[in-house]
């Protein structure tokens, strides 16, 4: 959650235009949209992450209000959701772009794991997730690993992302792969180094956020910032 306070905190204001409602987390109509909505938007956020864990207690915190409280349940629906998008039979988002289930002719996951194989020390054990010329290119854009430190460390670079709302999913969605990758060619899993174009928050959900940031204050001012 380190993200959240940085943009809230540090953030800048600027604006967004047609953003759908799916993109807040209103799967019931999600191609509804807001002609225009305010962001906090922080520009080429960078951290390093040592450690990710689906029990992270501030986002327990928010799951466990999940049933009580519209906006945290948002949240929980968004992660079951886009960790749904990595799985190696997902055929219209990110694991079809990684495992060739319908917008690669190769799956780039075994070609990862090849090269990994072969050359534990390449430099250039990188996939793109993206395809020239789409006119709505994914969120995320490329994943990098280094064997480096006898782990297998992963660099993550997103074009934008919705920190309030997608973040949690992600990086538990992103941890998994990276843990299956480094047991398949039998490597410790190292970091995880997260850099965002664009982390933003929409207007929408700053009261939210606001509220998440003062009931966990304790425990956010125990996480660091590395880069």
């Amino acid at each position: 959650m380190t993200s959240l306070d940085q943009v809230m905190q540090n953030g800048r204001l600027s604006y967004d235009e047609n953003v759908r409602y799916y993109d807040l987390g209103f799967y019931d109509n999600p191609n509804e949209f807001f002609p225009r909505m305010d962001i906090m938007e922080t520009s080429n956020l960078y951290f390093t992450i040592s450690a990710i864990d689906k029990n992270d207690p501030v986002v327990q915190h928010v799951f466990r209000q999940a049933d009580n409280n519209e906006d945290f349940n948002r949240i929980k629906v968004a992660t079951a959701d886009i960790k749904r998008k990595y799985g190696n039979t997902n055929t219209d988002s990110y694991g079809a772009r990684m495992y060739g289930n319908g917008y690669f002719d190769k799956n780039q996951y075994i070609w990862l794991a090849n090269r990994l194989t072969k050359k534990p020390v390449t430099k250039s054990a990188t996939i793109s997730i993206l395809q020239p010329g789409e006119a709505k290119p994914p969120c995320l854009a490329l994943l990098d690993f280094k064997f480096r430190n006898e782990k297998l460390d992963m660099t993550v670079v997103y074009r934008s992302q919705n920190v309030f709302l997608k973040q949690p999913g992600n990086l538990v969605a992103l941890r998994k792969i990276q843990s299956a990758l480094a047991e398949e060619i039998d490597f410790e899993v190292g970091t995880v180094d997260l850099l965002i174009i664009s982390a933003h928050i929409y207007k929408y959900d700053w009261d939210v956020a606001n509220l998440i940031l003062e009931q966990n204050k304790d425990l956010i001012s125990k996480y660091s910032l590395e880069g």
